[in-house]
């Protein structure tokens, strides 16, 4: 398989995970929906820049690294405290959203009991509308 279709299928499961249909990554983004649509399904005249990259990678909350399944720059691990991971499970929440929930922070702290987590969870996806957590194609 062609490293850009590889790419494309990268881009197209973290665009599911997410539950971002492709109109909202392309809005996100600021690339066209009709090239991000060929560039997922891999079609072979699709060779995106380092700069279109770095966009979707962006908008998808990730690294360039992850979109091309390449360690380019080496990441820190996030740190998990165990309230997190406690409330994570619970709530089956995947590594993405895990490890965005560990990064939160007010005032230098975070949350110390996973009900607290979970305040912060729900307050999180009620701030974004329903429809662009579910790919609508």
């Amino acid at each position: 398989m062609a490293e850009a279709a590889k790419v494309g299928q990268t881009i197209k499961r973290l665009r599911k995970e997410s539950g971002m249909s492709l109109s909202e990554l392309a809005a996100r983004s600021g690339v066209s929906k009709g090239y991000l649509w060929k560039l997922e399904r891999g079609e072979a005249e699709v060779r995106p820049s380092a700069k279109t990259l770095y966009k979707i990678a962006r908008a998808l909350g990730t690294s360039m690294s992850a979109l091309m399944g390449k360690a380019v720059l080496v990441e820190e691990p996030v740190k998990i405290p165990t309230s997190l991971r406690k409330f994570a499970k619970e709530a089956r929440l995947g590594e993405r959203d895990e490890a965005m929930l560990a990064q939160v922070n007010f005032r230098g702290k975070q949350p110390e009991r996973p009900e607290d987590w979970a305040l912060i969870w729900h307050a999180i996806r009620r701030s974004v509308p329903e429809g662009s957590r579910r790919d609508k194609r």
